[in-house]
């Protein structure tokens, strides 16, 4: 018999969390909890016979401790440069000081059982059948052509506000399957440059070579 097992996908916002849970969530062998928690959920395996596996996804970088040590625990980190330009626009330049960018990557230093893997890498040859070898399932290509869900209609309605935002990014998962790193689409100044590389320290080790996106970052400034 197949052990059962628990993936949970946690991470820095804006970073493609939301489609990796999505392409793993996908699987036949995987039971996707809509939504997103940051409390253990409730995990009834006699309710879930069809599926060996279960994902979750959490806001933020969270504390490992948590959860138990046989969960498979999956963040995600992407170029700061496109992430913080994304909250950027997201918060109309005002980004709430709960939605701390360069403390989800000082979080990153703490994690010692996580597998933490890039945005970018998701794209590469290969990546995702090695990814979803590692956790023991068994790539399949349909799973790019399934259509994602983040929220249910209900969870949409009830969070008023935020409803056009949430209906995006569902929307956003579903458009082809590629790297959104568009340098066109960056609206950086320069003192938001030199504040991302005030950080560099926590995000240096993901992204050490960063001189020609900011060049061309300034270039289009």
């Amino acid at each position: 018999m197949t052990e059962k097992q628990v993936i949970v996908i946690h991470g820095i916002f804006h970073s493609g969390t939301n489609i990796l849970k999505s392409l793993i969530g996908d699987h036949s062998d995987v039971h996707n909890v809509i939504g997103e928690t940051d409390k253990l959920p409730k995990i009834n395996w006699q309710r879930q016979k069809s599926s060996n596996y279960i994902i979750f996804k959490t806001p933020y970088v969270q504390n490992e401790n948590k959860y138990p040590k046989n969960y498979k625990l999956i963040s995600i980190v992407r170029n700061p440069f496109f992430v913080y330009s994304s909250l950027l626009k997201r918060f109309n330049r005002n980004i709430p000081k709960d939605v701390n960018l360069f403390n989800e990557y000082k979080k990153l230093k703490t994690l010692t059982r996580t597998q933490i893997i890039k945005y970018e890498d998701l794209f590469e040859e290969n990546f995702l059948s090695n990814l979803f070898s590692s956790i023991g399932l068994k790539w399949d290509n349909s799973i790019l052509s399934k259509k994602h869900k983040i929220f249910d209609n209900v969870r949409k309605k009830e969070y008023g506000k935020h409803r056009e935002h949430n209906i995006f990014r569902e929307n956003q998962i579903n458009e082809k399957f590629e790297n959104k790193n568009d340098i066109t689409k960056i609206e950086l100044t320069s003192k938001d440059i030199e504040y991302i590389n005030l950080h560099k320290n926590f995000w240096g080790i993901y992204y050490p070579d960063t001189q020609n996106l900011e060049k061309k970052i300034q270039k289009n400034e």
